[in-house]
């Protein structure tokens, strides 16, 4: 090997060979993917628990993640050091990367001081997925101070009662209100109980807003009894739970003595909800306003108008045909005409005429009940 030309043995020396390509310009061809990729800082949320935190995150990190799923599968890790030594900026990308996607032996191959100074919260992260062994090894081996009160939160949104636990356990940043009621929202009765009982949060009616409007009737009851009989509720829970249509938990909050107001009726009309709509009418004096029937022709629910306007009183407005004529709910403006309903018919037939896909029997009932028509009453949304 000594008699061979220089030019060869450098050639033969892996080590002398990346040396000498420091010092060249541009990239490793196998690196050239990560030049352009997105970062997904720009889309990561810092201080709020969205309904669909988990899901923006992964939207958030799926470019990269496409380009370092398909790198580390033929490359492995051990050019992960190479990579992060040409393209620095890449460190907070692949730390936090890692951390959401579960990747642990990344993390263990990068050195401590390396992941200590990603400033992106990464507990909060490991929190959002549920990854106690991710979770564990940034607070107990890393030593990150990346925690804030939304890992609790976001672990009680998602249901992770040993996250919240280790949590509450081994850091002081605790969490905020929305942490019960998110559990409760979404059913995770593990977690509710467990921050009634460590964090008394004053927070526990809100809670049970929530778990009424999803109709968790298991989450309700245990509320419920923990408040005591003596608690005075708002009417937001039932209120809530006409809004989506949960006949049961009306009875379970009717039960317990729990009142709505007018909006319980207004809103399951709106929704097209005929049974809730019937139960609280006989078993509830809240009634409804105007807005009941109105909604319910805006939303096209002809049984629910053709029921108010047999059983209550209230009535509607002419919003009522104007939004099921411009939604085009031609039955439910059929059964306002007929009934007479139709509150300023030049109007309405204005609305009706410059539809051109407005039945022509629609057009002669109203052009029966109304005045003639005149341009100057179109409504601007149709001007």
């Amino acid at each position: 090997m000594s008699g061979a030309p220089p030019a060869r043995v450098v050639l033969a020396c892996q080590d002398l060979i990346e040396a000498i390509a420091t010092f060249q310009r541009g990239i490793y061809y196998d690196m050239r993917p990560f030049v352009t990729v997105a970062n997904p800082w720009t889309h990561l949320r810092h201080s709020c628990v969205d309904e669909k935190d988990l899901e923006l995150t992964a939207m958030a990190f799926a470019p990269f993640h496409d380009i370092v799923s398909m790198w580390y599968t033929k490359w492995g890790h051990e050019r992960l050091p190479k990579l992060l030594a040409c393209l620095p900026h890449l460190r907070d990308i692949v730390v936090s990367h890692a951390v959401f996607s579960g990747n642990l032996p990344v993390l263990q191959m990068l050195p401590a001081q390396t992941i200590q100074a990603v400033r992106y919260p990464l507990l909060d992260l490991a929190a959002l997925t549920g990854r106690m062994d991710i979770l564990d090894y940034l607070h107990a081996v890393v030593r990150h101070n990346g925690c804030t009160i939304w890992a609790i939160d976001k672990a009680a949104h998602y249901g992770h009662i040993d996250v919240v636990r280790y949590l509450h356990e081994r850091r002081t940043e605790g969490c905020s209100a929305w942490a019960i009621m998110a559990a409760a929202k979404y059913g995770h009765l593990d977690v509710v109980k467990f921050l009634h009982a460590h964090l008394a949060h004053p927070c526990l009616k809100w809670a049970l807003e929530h778990a009424a409007g999803a109709n968790h009737v298991d989450i309700v009851g245990y509320i419920i009894e923990s408040l005591g009989k003596d608690q005075v509720y708002g009417a937001n829970a039932m209120n809530k739970a006409a809004h989506h249509g949960h006949v049961a938990m009306l009875e379970l909050l009717d039960s317990h003595g729990l009142q709505c107001t007018t909006d319980a009726m207004d809103f399951a009309a709106c929704c097209g909800h005929l049974d809730v709509v019937q139960w609280l009418h006989s078993n509830h004096d809240g009634g409804c306003t105007t807005l009941a029937m109105d909604e319910a022709a805006r939303n096209g629910h002809l049984d629910v108008v053709r029921w108010l306007h047999t059983h209550r009183q209230e009535g509607c407005t002419k919003q009522a045909i104007h939004h099921s004529i411009m939604n085009k709910h031609w039955d439910v403006v059929r059964y306002l005409i007929t009934h007479q309903l139709e509150g300023n018919g030049r109007d309405a037939l204005d609305l009706a005429m410059h539809d051109p896909n407005a039945p022509s029997d629609v057009v002669a009932l109203l052009r029966d009940k109304g005045a003639p028509v005149g341009v100057s009453t179109i409504v601007p949304e149709l001007a």
